[in-house]
């Protein structure tokens, strides 16, 4: 899997919006690759287990140069995702709860 910079498809729109006038923006057409479900091991991906609502985020956790997977979910905890491979074909393992001071972090979000 090749890996490329990720930009949010909103705010690519915002972006290409704010440069066209309002006639050229409503005749531009988006094209986007299509969707690539990740694994971890060899497993998909899957935030089912902590109530879906996936919010994921591409940040080097561990400063290694390579892009690692931290992903918010509804019920507030965070998924981390280590990349064992490389940063043009990374490789996902599930590394459970994010945690700080042994504390598995939540967010309320209500």
């Amino acid at each position: 899997m090749k890996l490329t910079r990720l930009i949010p498809a909103v705010a690519v729109l915002a972006i290409v919006a704010n440069a066209l006038s309002a006639q050229d923006a409503r005749e531009v057409e988006f094209q986007f690759e299509p969707p690539i479900r990740l694994k971890a091991g060899d497993d998909f991906i899957d935030t089912g287990k902590y109530i879906a609502h996936a919010g994921p985020l591409s940040v080097d956790l561990d400063a290694n140069g390579k892009p690692d997977l931290l992903v918010g979910n509804f019920s507030g905890h965070f998924q981390v995702y280590m990349n064992t491979g490389t940063r043009i074909e990374p490789v996902f393992t599930e590394k459970g709860l994010l945690k700080a001071g042994g504390e598995t972090i939540k967010i309320s979000n209500w």
